[in-house]
């Protein structure tokens, strides 16, 4: 009996010595790294970006088995050298440039192949670099959108056509077969093709005609993708307008939490003077509904949106709808007993001109102290009945101008006033 003891007792010692190598010396990752790596942190002054391997392979890769080199890219090709760590603050002299991380195996890891990510261009604050993600991301789905669209055209032509080559092939088949038969009827068919045509004739006598159309331009149209409404005169109804409609009924039955709304940066100034006349609050974010949603769900408001017609009713719905938008447009309009028109008419609606301007650097144009003397210069002049909103694009080297004043002429005036100093200061590039 104490011999079977001391055998097990010994067994088990050697089967736990056996897994030590396995333990302890586990096989280090090896082979050509792939999959994807990416920038984590927003393309902002006085951010900490960093490497995010989290979808590269092999699965097992840490920090150890890589070199991490940052630059900063210039021109096409024109990489400064900036960082060799895993994160990277983005400094003041990173403005307007994109950062590319290279992430490299070390000599010796047994993994080979190197991976490379870029950011957008870097923006001054954290409110732009959302805005210029929101652009990016709105750009990448509307190409999306139009290459899906396209491949179903070639599929659907690709389809008609073979569809046509086989009625074809079929038919001249078919009339050779029946080529005989139809010699032998063409004389009862002339004879019947008078009495077939006069009582067509007759049967068609006092019946209504077949009409291709399947809608009724005195309805209201609901666009369920961008939001918008029509009013009773065909004139559209806004995200703004809806704001106020919705805003303005949910603090009268007292359902608008916290008395504010949550707008963008890009909704007209009529809005902000009808909100201020009826004692509702507002916040303003960066461009995008996720922007709005985000505001909305740090501050409880419940009602946000979008001038282009997004509109987030965060009791029902974390983005925005189309149906429910309209419904709750009806809702008002059945309560209050009036028009859409008569609802947006509480609404003045500025005129508003935006300019798209070509330059060499989107950074140094803004940058620039003329250019930002100019831009003070209009906001002291329109004062409190317009506005100035001067940013670069976030996907092409666009500075983009925009004026909201009590008139076009104004607005011409003014944009072409800042553009011109663009022009003066040699930032303007020709398209």
């Amino acid at each position: 009996m104490e011999r079977k003891r001391f055998l097990a007792v010994v067994m088990t010692v050697m089967m736990v010595i056996s897994m030590i190598p396995s333990m302890v010396f586990a096989a280090a990752p090896s082979g050509e790294v792939g999959g994807k790596l990416k920038i984590k942190g927003l393309a902002a002054v006085g951010v900490v970006v960093s490497a995010d391997y989290a979808k590269v392979t092999p699965e097992e890769v840490t920090d150890e088995d890589f070199t991490f080199s940052w630059s900063r890219q210039t021109g096409e090709k024109e990489l400064t050298q900036v960082g060799t760590e895993k994160t990277y603050t983005i400094t003041q002299d990173d403005l307007g440039c994109r950062l590319v991380l290279d992430l490299t195996p070390v000599d010796g890891s047994g993994l080979t192949g190197t991976l490379t990510a870029k950011t957008l261009e870097v923006a001054a604050t954290e409110e732009e670099a959302k805005a210029v993600e929101q652009e990016a991301e709105d750009a990448q789905q509307t190409e999306t959108a139009d290459g899906t669209e396209n491949a179903q055209l070639e599929e659907t032509a690709d389809g008609t056509e073979d569809a046509q080559l086989e009625e074809t092939a079929d038919n001249a088949e078919g009339s050779q077969d029946s080529e005989n038969q139809d010699t032998d009827r063409t004389e009862d068919v002339q004879q019947n093709a008078g009495n077939e045509q006069e009582d067509g004739s007759q049967n068609t006598e006092g019946q209504p005609e077949e009409t291709t159309e399947g809608t009724d331009d005195s309805q209201m149209k609901i666009y369920t993708e961008d939001q918008l409404q029509v009013d009773e005169n065909g004139n559209v109804v806004d995200g703004d307008l809806i704001l106020y409609i919705c805003g303005k009924y949910m603090k009268e039955q007292g359902l608008l939490r916290n008395n504010k709304i949550v707008t963008t940066v890009m909704s007209n100034l009529g809005l902000y003077k009808a909100l201020d006349r009826e004692g509702i609050g507002y916040e303003k974010t960066a461009v995008g509904d996720k922007y709005v949603y985000e505001n909305m769900s740090k501050t409880g408001n419940c009602l946000g949106g979008e001038q282009s017609g997004h509109i987030i009713f965060s009791k029902y719905a974390t983005t925005g709808d189309g149906i429910l938008t309209s419904l709750k447009i009806m809702e008002v309009m059945l309560e209050k007993k009036e028009t859409l028109g008569t609802l947006a008419s509480e609404v003045t609606i500025l005129p508003q001109l935006l300019k798209n301007v070509r330059v060499a650097d989107k950074a140094a144009a803004l940058n620039d102290p003329d250019v930002q003397a100019a831009g003070k210069a209009v906001d002291e002049a329109l004062g409190n009945d317009g506005r100035l909103l001067l940013r670069q694009s976030g996907t092409e080297p666009l500075i983009r101008v925009m004026v909201e004043a009590e008139t076009p002429e104004i607005c011409e005036k003014y944009v072409d006033q800042v553009i011109d100093v663009l022009k003066k200061k040699g930032h303007v590039t020709e398209s």
